[in-house]
């Protein structure tokens, strides 16, 4: 009896979907033997500023304004915003940043800043969650811009 074309379709259909069940199930269970590991803000495409406090430490005081965010490459986002300059130091202490008043530690251009900086600047960097914080904080008055890279450490 020679197969007709129907019985052909159904024949591969039968063969088909169980190997592609079968690889999906498969590959599913390797993506995620270590992802759990790993810091997911960098991870995400646009976290918020909830993500960036929570995975990566960073403490944004209530006088924040102007969070803006944007990723830089799959393992840097620059994050910028303002604060009252009388809560820096909440800045600082709350995500466990030291900073150091002349110290430049962003020297990159971002699309969300220039590398000029024409005011007093005060900055630092630590590592928390596999991920750098550099952070710079230009004062101005009452108020104080915060320049943040986050960079995934490896």
């Amino acid at each position: 009896m020679t197969p007709t074309p129907r019985s052909r379709l159904c024949f591969r259909s039968t063969l088909v979907v169980p190997i592609l069940a079968t690889t999906l199930a498969l590959g599913g269970v390797a993506c995620s033997s270590s992802d759990s590991t790993k810091n997911a803000v960098l991870d995400q495409v646009a976290p918020t500023k909830a993500d960036i406090a929570s995975q990566a430490g960073v403490t944004f005081p209530s006088s924040t304004k102007g969070f803006k965010l944007v990723r830089i490459s799959a393992d840097q986002i620059d994050v910028t915003f303002t604060v009252a300059t009388t809560d820096v130091g909440t800045f600082a202490s709350g995500s466990k940043l030291t900073l150091t008043a002349g110290e430049r530690v962003i020297v990159h251009a971002s699309p969300l800043w220039d590398v000029a900086v024409s005011d007093a600047v005060q900055g630092g960097q630590s590592v928390r969650n596999g991920v750098q914080r550099s952070a710079e904080v230009i004062a101005a008055g009452d108020t104080s811009t915060v320049r943040l890279s986050l960079l995934r450490q490896s």
